[in-house]
C-alpha cells in the first residue's frame, strides 16, 4: 500500500481445527520464490493442529500432509 514495504510478521500462529489427531508433515513455502522455507513434523490432538508460523514479510503458504512412518 502506498509504496511502503510490508511489515515483518513474527510470533504468529495458526490453528487448523478440522484435522484428526495424528502426525503431520508441514512445509512452509515462499510463494514468490517457490521455495520451501521451513519443514516440521507436528502432532494434532483433539481440537486440531496448532502451528507456529515462521517469520515472514510477504505471502507464504502452508502445506500439511499426513506424516509417513
Amino acid at each position: 500500500m502506498e509504496k511502503q514495504q510490508p511489515r515483518r510478521v513474527e510470533d504468529a500462529s495458526l490453528r487448523v481445527p478440522t484435522l484428526r489427531p495424528g502426525a503431520y508433515q508441514v512445509r512452509w513455502w515462499d510463494t514468490r520464490e517457490g521455495n520451501v522455507i521451513a519443514e516440521e513434523r507436528a502432532a494434532a490432538a483433539e481440537g486440531g493442529l496448532r502451528l507456529g508460523v515462521p517469520p515472514f514479510t510477504e505471502d507464504i503458504a502452508c502445506q500439511i500432509q499426513p506424516a509417513t512412518p
